[in-house]
């Protein structure tokens, strides 16, 4: 909500520095005041460096507010919020149909901080955005499936499962597809990426 907020103050602070540079204020000079022919100069001001300055502190509000992920998505229906609901979550969490072993191994990758929790069929799921990843599991989808994955901007979002155990994780990319990507268990010591069940 806040990256909106900062968006339309950004837009309004590049508005007015149009408006002032193409309309500059007038300004006036009173001179010899209390004699007998007082006179006033006036002229126009130059609004060019504090125009400027406006126009920048806008753009760089507005390169703040859009942060990697876009504000909005247009469609033939309108705009859209580009991020992905509850409801997307959930369904891709009921797709995914993991089956995992429950073994006490260590993951080889740090926990990220995740963006939001949520609650489906008595198990708590966390959600990530790309950014927030560990680069290990990001560089094993891209090597595994470079087709689908190249960089963290082709990645919609990703979730996992929360509490003890080895818990894969479900990575949705842009293009639809939903990957699981697997750290041991089942005698493999490595990374294994495949296609989530009904993903």
């Amino acid at each position: 909500m806040w990256r909106i907020a900062l968006g339309i103050v950004g837009v309004l602070l590049c508005l007015v520095s149009v408006a002032l540079f193409t309309n500059p204020p007038v300004w006036s000079q009173h001179k010899a005041i209390g004699t007998a022919n007082p006179s006033m100069d006036q002229g126009q001001s130059d609004p060019s460096t504090f125009c400027i300055a406006l126009l920048g502190v806008g753009v760089v509000m507005l390169l703040v507010a859009a942060n990697g992920r876009k504000l909005l998505e247009v469609t033939s229906g309108g705009a859209k919020f580009d991020g992905p609901s509850e409801e997307q979550v959930s369904e891709d969490v009921g797709q995914s149909q993991e089956v995992q072993a429950k073994d006490e191994a260590q993951e080889p990758v740090a926990a990220a901080s995740p963006d939001r929790t949520f609650e489906r069929d008595g198990f708590e799921y966390q959600v990530f955005n790309p950014e927030t990843l560990p680069a290990q599991v990001v560089a094993d989808v891209a090597g595994a499936r470079p087709e689908a994955v190249r960089t963290v901007s082709d990645i919609e979002y990703a979730f996992r499962r929360t509490g003890k155990g080895n818990h894969a994780w479900f990575i949705r990319t842009r293009r639809g597809l939903t990957l699981q990507v697997s750290y041991g268990g089942q005698g493999k010591s490595d990374s294994t990426v495949k296609d989530s069940e009904g993903g």
